[in-house]
């Protein structure tokens, strides 16, 4: 019992931390190889701690609004409003999303940036994390030998991946939403330092 709990607890600083993290399936893969742990029970532990640190990782997207101009956080607020009045689609599009190789880190950044914390984008992360999770852990265990195999196999890609995920995030809040969902045209707005006029 005690690993499931550290298992959960590593789960929840791992997907908390917003960048630079190994994947979360990487981890729950080397508890797996390395324990006597359920395939299926660790990834209902792993995908409830999942869901919780996005949960809280959140809150940083949303703490970081105070680092945007006026015209910024209007227009992420016109997202939150479609993802809210939207919530079935909202659900379909991160189970979708959780259920691809690419980390969600940015992306609930980004909700919580367009204060977009609804029900239906957590569920939809938990149903696609508990499937890939369990999937990923029973490949884990038969295609990697060691925590050495499998950390050293992956750090590049991590880098690599919350690189592209940080120059993604600054594209995103650079789009006018604004003029891109009522006249379709896309414009990119210089980025500013609130300490600069």
């Amino acid at each position: 019992m005690i690993e499931y709990i550290l298992a959960f607890f590593a789960v929840i600083i791992i997907n908390v931390v917003p960048f630079f993290m190994p994947p979360t399936w990487l981890v729950l893969g080397f508890f797996n190889t390395n324990f006597a742990f359920d395939a299926m029970l660790l990834a209902v532990v792993g995908a409830i701690a999942s869901t919780i640190g996005r949960f809280i990782l959140s809150y940083l997207g949303t703490y970081s609004r105070r680092f945007a101009g006026s015209e910024r956080k209007k227009d992420m607020d016109v997202i939150g409003k479609i993802a809210r009045k939207h919530s079935l689609k909202s659900f379909f599009v991160t189970l979708l999303f959780s259920l691809s190789p690419f980390p969600s880190n940015v992306y609930f950044i980004t909700v919580g940036l367009a204060r977009a914390r609804i029900i239906p984008i957590f569920l939809g992360f938990f149903a696609g994390r508990l499937v890939s999770y369990y999937v990923l852990i029973l490949t884990t265990r038969v295609i990697f030998d060691s925590i050495n195999d499998i950390f050293s196999s992956k750090l590049l890609q991590v880098i690599v991946m919350d690189i592209a995920g940080i120059v993604f995030m600054l594209i995103f809040i650079m789009v006018d939403w604004s003029l891109l969902i009522q006249k379709r045209r896309l414009k990119l707005v210089p980025f500013k330092l609130p300490w600069k006029k």
